[in-house]
Parts: structure tokens; C-alpha cells; sequence
């Protein structure tokens, strides 16, 4: 108190306070997650909103945050006025604090990335808790930090088609295709979690590098229920062209039979013609990357990998008149995945029908 007076009047004394009122600042803080669920490997976006409701600014205000366990930090991207001088680098974790050294009444929103490590299990429940303080007095306790649980699901992505007559004479399209299938509940960011497209022949060995073998999915997304179409290489001019293609390769695919494996990672797998198998009947691939793969055409003696007792039919012959340069092998059910290319994949007599992301999403059980 400063310039007080005092009056002495018939014994009476008055003082009187002239210092201006201490100010507040209602402070509150809300956090958004997306995607939730998030899928392993791939990056949660936090965002963040501080609250000023008044009635004064808030002196020394800091938004405070820790990079979550099972992630690791990306990013942050302050509002004007803000600076955030301890943040973690890009791959690292630990905590994060952003300063303002006069919030304003108002509001202020933040954009916090983390990304999943790929080691998380599916089901892991990541919760990130945002605070929000100053040297201010804050009138209404209790809502200057929230808690945002996000759940990570493990990617559940297979081949649904495989179009290898591109071009070819009697061809139903020019190029050939790759067709993949989300049947899961989040989407996967190729840019985040990088995938791989990898071919060889009948009886080939994996592990090329070459673009005509190997494809690198390394851009795009893919939603629960959405289909993505890799254009692949030309046999010649015949057919119509493809819908929009989701990406595009120079994979060059035999027209009667082959092997494709859908991989987790851009690094080739092994020199080997099944990647993984103990080389006794039946040929099964078995490595952790491998997330899908198709041997179509030829037997379980020919076609020397695949999944289940057998390859997925491809016929060679023009049975219900219809060449087979102008047919797919394609996943009977998209939704369904027994681990059997011989049962999961059929090949009818009929033009097959590319599906892209326009194509409209299906719901899986």
C-alpha cells in the first residue's frame, strides 16, 4: 500500500488504500489428438488451445508438455508471441516449454507432432498430458491441464490385386497394377511409415534393387476401407488406360506367374526365391517385414513361394473366351485375409475393374 491517508476525526482513524487491485488471468487449456487410432510407426498431431478469459493478461505464461512415452518428437509450431526455446530434436523426447511473457485475453493454438515408434504393439494406449501456467493469479482453478489418449493399432494392409497383362495383346489395360486393400481401422501414412512393393518371377530370387522389381511407397495415404492402385509397366499399347493411379512404378511383372511381396521398410529382402521358408513343401515366406504375399499362377511345385498350400490361380487359357492378358487374380473378399493365396484370390473369366482411393470405401467387419 502506497500514499495511504489517514483522518483522525473525534478519535475515529480512516485509511484509505489507493494500490489498483491485483490482477488474474482465467487460464484453460484443450487437446485434440489425430489421428486416433493412430497406426504404428506413424504420426500423432496434437492440437493444443490455451484460453485467456480475462479479466487480465496473463504476465509469464507457459505452455508445458513432454514428448510421450512410445513416441518420439517431430515438431512444434507456436502462435504468434509465442516462442518455444525447450523443445527435444527431431527423433529425441523430453520436455517441451513454450513462453509468452504477456498472454493476452484470448486464445492461443499450438501444433504438437509426434511419431509412434514401430516397435509399439497393437492396443498401446499413448496419453500426453498439455499445462498451462503464469505468475498470474488465476481465479478458477482445475482446468489448466488436459489429458489426450490416443490408441495405436497395428497396420493391417494386403494386396487385393494383381493385374499382370498390362499392354499385352488382348489386354483390358495398358499398364499392368498392384492394388492395395486397408483392411483395418487406421489410416497408414506412407510418407511416415514406408512400405515397399518387391518382385520377382516364377522361380526368381528376391533382393533387387532395380525399379523394375522393387517399388518404394513413400508418399500417399491409404484410410480404413480404401483401396490404393500402383500403376506398374506396359507390355505394349493395347487396353484402355487405368484410373488415376495412386502412385506409379516400373515393376514388370510376368503375365502368367510371379511373385509379390508387400514389405514394411524400403530395404530388399533377402537374395532368396521364398524368403524365410525352410525350403520343405509348402514354400511359405517368413520374415517379420514381409506384411502381405502373392504367388499367382503356375502350381505349388512351380510357383516356388506363397502363402498357404498353394499360389493364387491365374489361368492361362481362354476359358469363358476371355484372354487372360485381360484378367486379374483379386482377392474374392478384400476384408478377408486367411493367409491362403489359393483360397483368398480367385480369377474370373470377366474384365477386371481397378480400384483407386476414389474408389468408394469399404466397411470392414
Amino acid at each position: 500500500m502506497t500514499g495511504a491517508t489517514v483522518a483522525d476525526g473525534q478519535g475515529l482513524g480512516t485509511i484509505t488504500n489507493d494500490d489498483a487491485p491485483a490482477g488474474s488471468a482465467d487460464l484453460s487449456v484443450t487437446k485434440i489428438d489425430s489421428p486416433d487410432p493412430v497406426a504404428i510407426g506413424n504420426n500423432i498431431t496434437y492440437t493444443i488451445t490455451l484460453n485467456n478469459f480475462g479479466p487480465d493478461a496473463a504476465v509469464n505464461a507457459v505452455l508445458a508438455d513432454t514428448v510421450p512415452t512410445n513416441t518420439t518428437f517431430r515438431s512444434i509450431t507456436p502462435p504468434a508471441s509465442w516462442t518455444c526455446p525447450t523443445q527435444p530434436a527431431v527423433g529425441g523426447t523430453g520436455a517441451i516449454s513454450c513462453s509468452n511473457a504477456s498472454f493476452a485475453i484470448g486464445s492461443a493454438v499450438f501444433t504438437l507432432v509426434v511419431r509412434v515408434g514401430t516397435s509399439v504393439t497393437d492396443g498401446t494406449v499413448i496419453s500426453n498430458t498439455a499445462s498451462v501456467s503464469s505468475s498470474t493469479s488465476d481465479p478458477n482453478i482445475g482446468d489448466e491441464s488436459a489429458i489426450q489418449t490416443t490408441t495405436v493399432r497395428q497396420p493391417s494392409l494386403v494386396i487385393s490385386q494383381i493385374y499382370p497383362g498390362g499392354g499385352n495383346a488382348g489386354a483390358t489395360y495398358t499398364n499392368d497394377f498392384i492394388e492395395i486393400f486397408n483392411r483395418g481401422t487406421t489410416t497408414v501414412d506412407f510418407a511416415a511409415t514406408n512400405y515397399s512393393l518387391q518382385y520377382t518371377g516364377q522361380a526368381g530370387n528376391f533382393g533387387g534393387a532395380g525399379a523394375t522389381v522393387k517399388f518404394d511407397l513413400t508418399a500417399g495415404t491409404i484410410a480404413p476401407g480404401q483401396y490404393f492402385l500402383v500403376q506398374a509397366a506396359s507390355g505394349g499399347v493395347n487396353g484402355v488406360a487405368l484410373p488415376n493411379p495412386d502412385a506409379t512404378s516400373l515393376i514388370a511383372m510376368s503375365a502368367t506367374a510371379g511373385k509379390v511381396a508387400l514389405v514394411l521398410g524400403t530395404a530388399a529382402l533377402a537374395s532368396d526365391d521364398c524368403p524365410g521358408d525352410d525350403n520343405v513343401s509348402p514354400f511359405n515366406p517368413n520374415v517379420s517385414t514381409i506384411v502381405d504375399f502373392v504367388g499367382y499362377g503356375g502350381t505349388a511345385a512351380s510357383t516356388t513361394c506363397y502363402e498357404g498350400s498353394g499360389p493364387a490361380p491365374f489361368s492361362t487359357s481362354t476359358a469363358g473366351g476371355l484372354d487372360p492378358d485381360a484378367r486379374s487374380t483379386i482377392r474374392a473378399l478384400s476384408c478377408v485375409d486367411t493367409g491362403s493365396n489359393s483360397s483368398d484370390f480367385s480369377n474370373p473369366t470377366t474384365a477386371p475393374t481397378a480400384r483407386n482411393k476414389l474408389t468408394a470405401l469399404v466397411s470392414c467387419p
